[in-house]
């Protein structure tokens, strides 16, 4: 096996049916609710309350949880695609659960004994035993055994169960812990229960073997459990960087997290949703092409709020401001959001942009979810394609054990595209030269991730870092929709080493290869060093500059929820006067249904699209009588 430790060098290179309470937790909640708590049960039994109110008691104290192992093997669903520090979903909770002053139906599955109701970014929460909450990434988690788990090493089942009214189990059974080497001991089951019906989370362990010390020297043992808010500012912890063998959690073991019956703590907040695009993802835009700012505001409290002020700004790096609007809005309820749009910008010539968008209100409690920063390139038809900023100060990192890779997604502005050239940044191992392979893969994988290879090959790295060239043998490959990847795996033990750049702005597209493709658990703070040669299908303007041909193309701005079973909000924009419909069609590229959304003039457009009674995995277009926008994924369930 490869990694854990990731060594980086600074170089200079040019995630059953109807129960009762009893039956799972066996307690009076009304009496838990008004029990008077004796230190020593506070230190053994009982833990909290947190900011909001949460508490927490195990069932080895008196008044608490019974374990009660619910095996939904048979009739839950099997989540398929997890591997070494990946992540899955989403998947639909199937109702909306409280949780703190807010309500989710939604949640992703980590491979490290995690789930998080807002994100995929995540990998172990908070390295694996830290501090629960913690503001860092990932938030918004319940950590039922939050440590190294490892299911490449070719054990290990996760189920979920919904009922679709009230409850939600999610069970992780026999996965084996990470481990330096060939070593597969370790075997740990668990699962955690969601019910609506008292807001309440239980944890439940069945066998737990093994002591996360991942079998190499200096190595510290770590797992934590606990919940935390969608901030990462509020929640609570019931183990904290401890050993499972020193029995700080046991076999037959439940834990019951439960909310206050009333609770006073209020909270204003409101918060960027969504900048520009889906994910707030660095992306290209054709020089000359039409770029329609927007920005997806919620309200991340439980207070309502009334007006606002959303800032959107483009800076050229280096250099000042090249673009700068502001919009007013609200009310906004709790929970509810609010898509806003800017003026339109047309990019004249290439730049490398930072996109700075926030939100200011007043007596605003969490500033750390008011703004949103991403990347932004603005290119002719003949070009580099890459996120890299600075290309002269490269940090080399390398994983700890031979098959580990890093790579990145490229979305281009217009098809379609020709790729002539890969080129990805390599460094030598600490043992000299290494091997390893460079490729080029599609994103039909799993949920968009890399899928066929379209192109690989082996090179043999023997400088300290440099460029390292992967061509096409016979002509250029074409890509005619979506996005496609660029990655390198390491064949040696200790190498070589990928580029990176650490210098801001991030375009999170980084990717991680541990067994199978996710995205990079330091995306914020690092963007690959790859970059493809690509030629795209290029006209004359009237002014006689060339640009791409996307004048009359509708763009899909926004699409939410992702994940339904009734209905879509979209937002979109039409460049061209006249009559605009909306197609949904099957993964075979069969139309399924489509929406006539009326004789538009130039603009941009709200509106709810109707899906139930389809389901399975669609995609969305607009379109005019002119261009078709690119297609966004939606999962539709029934």
């Amino acid at each position: 096996m490869f990694k854990k430790a990731v060594i980086a060098i600074v170089l200079t290179a040019g995630i059953l049916g109807a129960w009762t309470q009893q039956y799972i937790r066996g307690y009076d909640p009304q009496n838990l609710a008004n029990w008077k708590l004796s230190p020593l049960d506070e230190i053994f039994g009982t833990g909290g309350p947190d900011q909001y109110g949460y508490r927490w008691i195990d069932s080895d104290t008196i008044g608490g949880p019974t374990y009660n192992w619910i095996d939904i093997t048979s009739i839950g669903t099997e989540v398929t695609g997890l591997a070494d520090d990946n992540v899955v979903g989403p998947f639909s909770i199937g109702f909306d659960f409280p949780y703190y002053w807010y309500a989710v139906d939604k949640f992703w599955v980590c491979s490290n004994g995690v789930i998080s109701f807002s994100s995929g970014d995540m990998w172990i929460p908070h390295d694996g035993g830290s501090l629960i909450p913690n503001p860092d990434m990932p938030n918004d988690v319940v950590a039922p055994l939050g440590g190294d788990l490892n299911f490449a090493m070719g054990r290990g089942q996760v189920f979920y169960y919904t009922n679709n009214t009230d409850s939600l189990i999610v069970s992780f059974i026999d996965v084996p812990e990470w481990h330096y080497g060939t070593d597969t001991s370790g075997s740990h089951t668990f699962q955690l229960i969601l019910y609506k019906g008292d807001s309440t989370i239980t944890f439940q362990y069945g066998p737990q073997r093994g002591n996360f010390n991942y079998g190499y020297p200096g190595a510290t043992p770590a797992c934590g459990i606990g919940i935390e808010n969608v901030s990462g500012q509020i929640g609570l912890q019931y183990l904290y960087n401890n050993n499972p063998s020193q029995n700080m959690y046991e076999d037959s073991l439940a834990i019951l997290f439960y909310p206050p019956d009333t609770t006073t703590f209020q909270v204003t907040d409101i918060s960027v949703f969504e900048s520009a695009n889906t994910d707030n993802l660095g992306f290209f835009i054709a020089v000359g092409d039409t770029f329609n700012p927007y920005m997806i505001v919620k309200n991340s409290g439980n207070q309502d709020v009334a007006n606002y002020t959303a800032y959107f700004k483009i800076r050229k790096i280096p250099g000042t401001y090249v673009y700068s609007d502001s919009a007013t809005g609200g009310p906004l309820a709790p929970g509810a959001m609010d898509t806003l749009f800017f003026s339109p910008w047309i990019p004249q010539e290439p730049l490398t942009c930072e996109i700075k968008s926030w939100v200011h209100l007043d007596g605003d409690m969490l500033p750390t979810n008011d703004s949103v920063k991403l990347d932004v390139r603005s290119i002719t038809g003949e070009t580099w394609l890459t996120y890299l900023n600075d290309t002269v100060n490269v940090a080399l990192i390398n994983w700890l054990g031979a098959g580990g890779g890093w790579g990145a997604r490229f979305t281009p502005p217009v098809y379609p595209c020709e790729i002539e050239t890969i080129a990805v940044v390599l460094g030598m191992g600490q043992s000299g030269p290494a091997d390893a392979i460079i490729m080029l893969m599609d994103d039909d994988g799993p949920n968009g991730m890399p899928g066929t290879i379209l192109l690989q090959d082996t090179v043999t790295v023997t400088d300290t870092a440099a460029w390292y060239l992967l061509l096409p043998r016979t002509g250029p490959i074409t890509i005619t929709d979506g996005s496609f990847y660029v990655g390198a795996i390491q064949l040696g033990d200790d190498g070589p080493a990928f580029g990176f750049d650490q210098m801001p702005p991030f375009s999170r597209q980084a990717m991680e290869y541990t067994g199978s493709w996710a995205p990079y658990r330091d995306k914020e703070l690092n963007d690959p060093g790859a970059k493809v040669f690509v030629h795209m299908e290029v006209d004359v303007a009237e002014m006689g500059s060339p640009v791409l041909v996307t004048t009359y193309r509708p763009r899909l701005l926004s699409l939410y929820p992702s994940i339904t079973r009734k209905d879509i909000n979209i937002a979109f924009s039409n460049p061209h006067a006249g009559l605009v419909s909306a197609k949904l069609f099957d993964s075979s590229g069969r139309l399924v249904k489509s929406w006539n959304l009326g004789n538009l003039k130039e603009g941009k457009f709200k509106r709810t699209l109707t899906v139930n009674g389809l389901q399975g995995v669609y995609f969305l277009q607009i379109e005019n009588e002119k261009a078709s926008s690119s297609a966004h994924k939606v999962i539709l369930l029934r």
